[in-house]
């Protein structure tokens, strides 16, 4: 089954409110900036990476771990889907 955008953010959505907004799961939103704003820091990064490469089968080389692809649920969930497409 081909992911779409909708089961790609609802899965990240899940997770990443699972893990770094628990009890305020509200406050998060597809747009919330996840680095620039402080709520995951680098070692954070890494562990969503992994879940990323392990989640959707993709990987990230070096130079795509960064804000420009990891900032927010929306920005994640067009990267995953551009290295599925």
């Amino acid at each position: 089954m081909a992911e779409t955008t909708e089961t790609v953010s609802g899965k990240i959505r899940s997770y990443v409110a699972r893990e770094y907004f628990p009890g305020n799961e509200d406050d998060l939103k597809d747009d919330t900036r996840l680095i620039s704003d402080g709520h995951i820091d680098s070692v954070a990064v890494m562990v969503l990476v992994d879940f990323l490469e392990k989640s959707f089968g993709v990987e990230f080389e070096p130079y795509e771990v960064d804000a420009d692809n990891l900032d927010s649920i929306s920005l994640m969930s067009e990267f995953v889907l551009g290295k599925l497409g």
